[in-house]
């Protein structure tokens, strides 16, 4: 009996036992998932809180793809009107305030008058310039899109006035009158004319780049337009402003201030806007730096200046205004 009793309460203490291991193992096991539990819906939430972080960044499709090879045909760039009307308004600002009165001006320091929202340049009788002249280039132009300047504007004929002086004298004579009353008339057929000059300008830059640096020039080119609007703004701008810099006819110390220029000097940082920017002041505080001195070049730095820094601004459009 005793030895009976004995064997079955070593088989009720052996069952306790495995009994108390397997509640010990479930319990493990228990809070093992718990753990497991808790660690799941921590990185859930830490997903709900910072989507960006962990989502793909978007796909960015450029409006204008840069072609394999180097660009050697003129660009189409297919701007809306609204578009094309917006930059015209804002180089007609950046020229002469958006005003009427503006549209025909001369500088002090400058051997010819600039007419027209991109203040192109009329050269007058036996004055030459390195500079170019633009504003015969602009009313051909119009003339191929239906519209008829005035009479005595007619093509290879050079401006009719002498000297500053005198261009001030006859401000608001008939003949001044009725040429600011045709260039307040024909902005869109202007601002057709500069889009035109910056979809033929970076073949000529490219021609006139070296070899080694073509395709980081054409990179900058593109990066800048497919910016946006103030990409597209301030390459529209430069070009008009001071040229494609492609044949260098002016040079201060073998040093040119062209939309070429401009693109060789720029950085490479995720700004582009920005990188050419900054490159176009660089660029113009060269040029003032190796101009000659009786020119006195520094007296227009800061105007150039804040033209530049308004491509990364971009300011708002203001109203045009008479005077």
């Amino acid at each position: 009996m005793a030895n009976g009793a004995l064997d079955l309460g070593s088989t009720r203490l052996d069952l306790d036992n495995e009994r108390t291991r397997q509640d010990a193992t479930q319990e493990a096991q228990e809070e093992s998932r718990n753990l497991l539990l808790a660690d799941a819906m921590h990185f859930a939430k830490r997903q709900e809180k910072q989507p960006k972080d962990l989502a793909p960044p978007p796909q960015v499709v450029e409006r204008w793809p840069m072609p394999r090879g180097i660009v050697a045909q003129d660009l189409q760039l297919n701007l809306t009107r609204d578009e094309k009307d917006r930059i015209g308004k804002k180089i007609w600002k950046n020229e002469s305030g958006g005003t009427v009165d503006g549209l025909t001006a001369w500088n002090k320091g400058e051997e010819f008058p600039s007419l027209g929202i991109g203040h192109f340049i009329w050269m007058p009788k036996g004055v030459v310039t390195p500079f170019g002249d633009s504003f015969p280039e602009a009313m051909d132009y119009l003339r191929t899109q239906g519209k008829t300047p005035p009479a005595w504007i007619q093509p290879g004929t050079p401006a009719p006035w002498n000297s500053r002086d005198e261009f001030y004298r006859k401000f608001n004579s008939k003949q001044m009158v009725e040429l600011r009353t045709f260039l307040a008339d024909t902005v869109p057929e202007q601002t057709d004319f500069i889009i035109d000059r910056l979809e033929k300008a970076l073949p000529k830059i490219l021609a006139a780049t070296p070899d080694n640096e073509k395709q980081k020039v054409q990179e900058r080119f593109y990066r800048v337009l497919n910016s946006g609007p103030a990409g597209v703004f301030a390459l529209a701008d430069y070009v008009n402003f001071k040229g494609e810099g492609a044949a260098d006819p002016v040079q201060y110390n073998n040093q040119g201030w062209g939309m070429r220029h401009v693109l060789q000097n720029m950085k490479d940082t995720d700004n582009p806007v920005k990188d050419y920017s900054q490159s176009a002041r660089e660029v113009l505080e060269r040029r003032v730096k190796n101009s000659p001195p009786e020119r006195h070049e520094e007296r227009w730095l800061k105007g150039w200046t804040r033209r530049v820094e308004d491509y990364v601004n971009d300011p708002p459009l203001r109203g045009i205004r008479r005077r």
